[in-house]
């Protein structure tokens, strides 16, 4: 059975993400975060969530993470916060599309834009 309250951070190593991840968790959800760098998230960020690897820039890495999730937060910022104009559009279309394939024959998951 799917979980109800299932959200995916994207960028919950950073600040805005951060809290919003942490927030989630207080309020009984399943907070699922994606990063390029697992480990290093882990070891920064020891809070109880269910990482896994992957990039905003790829699609299959946030459809891949973003399976049976309700929400998706997206909390990213290009790498470096350089080359907005080349990739911040191509970030929130993959979130848009993860969001759309989260739960085949439902409703797509909500996407939050802090």
């Amino acid at each position: 059975m799917e979980n109800e309250r299932l959200a995916l951070v994207l960028g919950a190593s950073g600040g805005v993400g951060g809290a919003i991840a942490d927030a989630l968790l207080r309020h009984g959800w399943t907070v699922r975060a994606m990063a390029r760098d697992v480990e290093n998230a882990r070891r920064e960020n020891p809070a109880a969530l269910e990482w896994v690897a992957g990039d905003a820039m790829n699609r299959d890495d946030v459809v891949r993470a973003a399976s049976g999730v309700r929400a998706i937060v997206h909390a990213v910022n290009p790498p470096g916060y350089r080359n907005w104009q080349t990739l911040v559009l191509p970030m929130i279309d993959n979130t848009i599309a993860a969001a759309r394939a989260a739960n085949p024959g439902r409703r797509a998951a909500r996407v939050v834009l802090p």
